[in-house]
């Protein structure tokens, strides 16, 4: 192989390894649907209206302890005509073990992405006051208690419903006051998840690595073709 080529494999396999970051799809039905302020079209009326989309995330952490730190998190979904998409980093995971329900003696355990918040959806809805925007979030409840023991070390994102009594996501509307920003209940709409899964990403290597290998058989060809 000409030296160039093996130069240029070298520092391919010497790029870092990505981040932990993993994408997953979802797919879900909306549940229930306040809207007293009409904020909203009546593109989110129909009932069981569908709503698919994804979460990205980086669960590279410093934390050992829950709430969980993470890198960059990106959550979106389409909902009727509205768009949400939202970016944060860092961002957090919190796994709550063993939540008082209220009823003695049950508990449950909570998988709770902390909630995403954007200043509007998209297109822009019919809002007013003191509006502040939405926030997003994503649970997983576990009524058994079976999902954590309460000592993990490292954040984690549920592979699949299985194992799970109920899986949803929230939007509700946010209002501000001063400095203060909190979810004011004028929109609250809840979303029951039906599917949930992990994705395949490329690695980033990968894509370098077979451009090098095509290089290398162009210039073996074209050498033959001299010979």
């Amino acid at each position: 192989m000409p030296h160039a080529l093996s130069l240029a494999l070298f520092v391919c396999l010497l790029l870092p390894l990505p981040a932990l970051g993993i994408t997953y799809g979802f797919t879900g039905t909306v549940e229930t649907v306040h809207d007293d302020f009409g904020f909203l079209d009546a593109s989110v009326d129909p009932p069981d209206l569908p709503v698919t989309g994804s979460l990205d995330i980086d669960l590279s952490s410093t934390d050992t302890s829950s709430p969980f730190g993470v890198g960059l998190t990106h959550l979106s979904f389409q909902l009727g005509n509205y768009l949400f998409d939202a970016s944060q980093n860092p961002h957090s995971i919190s796994l709550i073990d063993n939540r008082d329900t209220g009823v003695p003696g049950v508990t449950v355990d909570v998988w709770q992405l902390a909630p995403m918040p954007v200043s509007d959806l998209s297109p822009a809805t019919q809002s007013s006051g003191n509006f502040a925007g939405y926030a997003a979030q994503i649970e997983f409840f576990d009524n058994t208690s079976s999902q954590f023991h309460g000592t993990e070390t490292a954040p984690m994102v549920p592979s699949s419903l299985a194992g799970w009594d109920q899986a949803r996501l929230t939007l509700n509307s946010l209002s501000s006051s001063g400095n203060v920003v909190a979810i004011d209940g004028r929109v609250q709409l809840q979303v029951n998840l039906g599917s949930w899964e992990a994705l395949p990403v490329p690695e980033p290597r990968t894509g370098p690595l077979v451009a090098l290998g095509l290089a290398s058989l162009g210039l073996r060809a074209r050498c033959r073709a001299r010979s």
